[in-house]
């Protein structure tokens, strides 16, 4: 939302400060400053919804992994060129196409191909940032920058705790989630020479903000290791959450930290419902993972380690204890989330056990040729559930005719 909101402040700050002040001339510029802005959100959302999947879906048929590359890089190209048109930043138009891109159904493969790109990017610019803060005057001025990064710090927690409330996120996350949100924002390095352009800002003015963004950025993994020590005593504030949602969330996460050989269900359809029920029997753990929300609270309600999550994240493969686990079981007949995490399961624990199911013969094959061993074809099981039941309505017996283990 931080993010997003900076492409409207670039709209607005040259008509701000440029035009003369109580002028409807101002107004006027401001109101046009906005439509460009939503126009160009507008744009790109319509390329992103519509023509976006498309292109992606061609070059990806080619099975070219120069051209898929290429065609990333010239997406966010002319979007970020779209923005500069419209008298945006560059640097927010290609972080909009960022956003669209990673949120299409090849955003995994856009990352693998990209992940080199983006580590020595992300590098540059933290470390052009760093370069930009005068050590010595920030020892001089340590004082103020101290001051002000706490203040930015508390009342950025203090709005995402609202936020939070407001969309109902139970009080530990929201207070885990409000504290990773303290520090100043990114893009915010980005306007800072961006309205240097518009009007001249005293150096000293300039050193001090790079200072307090860098003292807040490196403050953050701090308060996220003291919030989570004092989360206990901080749900307790009246409003956060109710008693009952509070206790429900501190012992899920509580269970999920402490379980070893365990089970990750992927999918809780009827086959995922089945394998869950069978391992319960034999009084195997179970974490399962689900995408549908009405899913998880009612397995939540019934006691179940279950939260709603993207199995293709890597984050959400960490929350289910892959490292721990003995087995995960992708439970639906799509390949592509078990080829796209088989890699980094394995690298996680090299000994859990992958199962992973099928329609087709080819979908069987490429799932074959990543390593997965326990791949339950679906048309081949059913072929031999029809066998076996025209069989015994012919009274045919054959000692071959034993019951399949993954019917």
């Amino acid at each position: 939302f931080q993010d997003i909101a900076a492409i409207m402040l670039v709209a607005i700050m040259p008509q701000i400060f440029t035009a003369a002040p109580d002028s409807w001339e101002t107004a006027l510029n401001i109101g046009m400053a906005v439509l460009r802005g939503l126009v160009f959100l507008g744009a790109a959302w319509l390329i992103g919804r519509y023509l976006l999947p498309r292109i992606m879906l061609a070059v990806a048929r080619t099975k070219s992994r120069e051209l898929f590359t290429l065609m990333v890089f010239a997406i966010c190209s002319g979007i970020a060129m779209l923005a500069s048109l419209l008298g945006l930043s560059i640097a927010l138009g290609a972080f909009t196409a960022g956003l669209f891109v990673s949120s299409s159904y090849y955003s995994h493969r856009v990352l693998s191909e990209v992940l080199p790109f983006k580590d020595l990017f992300l590098t540059i610019f933290f470390v052009s940032a760093g370069l930009l803060i005068d050590i010595d005057g920030l020892w001089e001025h340590i004082g103020q920058v101290a001051t002000f990064a706490s203040f930015v710090l508390a009342i950025k927690f203090v709005a995402c705790l609202t936020a939070a409330s407001f969309l109902k996120i139970p009080g530990r996350m929201g207070i885990m989630a409000s504290t990773a949100l303290t520090n100043v924002g990114e893009f915010s390095l980005v306007l800072i020479p961006f309205m240097q352009e518009i009007s001249p800002i005293p150096a000293l003015v300039t050193t001090n903000v790079y200072a307090i963004a860098a003292v807040s950025m490196g403050m953050t993994p701090l308060l996220m290791k003291a919030a989570r020590k004092l989360t206990p005593l901080l749900v307790r504030i009246p409003g956060l959450k109710t008693k009952r949602e509070r206790l429900n969330v501190e012992t899920l996460i509580t269970r999920m930290e402490g379980i070893r050989d365990h089970a990750i269900i992927c999918g809780y359809g009827p086959v995922g419902r089945r394998l869950h029920e069978s391992l319960s029997q034999y009084g195997i753990p179970c974490i399962i993972i689900d995408l549908n929300a009405d899913t998880v609270k009612s397995l939540l309600n019934g006691g179940h380690l279950a939260f709603l999550g993207d199995i293709q994240h890597q984050i959400t493969m960490d929350l289910a204890g892959v490292r721990t686990a003995r087995l995960i079981a992708f439970t639906f007949p799509d390949p592509a989330p078990a080829l796209s995490t088989y890699m980094q399961i394995k690298g996680a624990n090299a000994d859990i056990t992958v199962i992973a199911r099928a329609k087709f013969r080819s979908e069987v094959a490429s799932l074959h040729h990543a390593g997965i061993a326990n791949v339950i074809h679906d048309e081949m099981e059913t072929g031999a559930a029809a066998v076996r039941l025209a069989k015994q309505s012919f009274d045919i017996i054959e000692p071959s005719d034993a019951p399949s283990l993954s019917h």
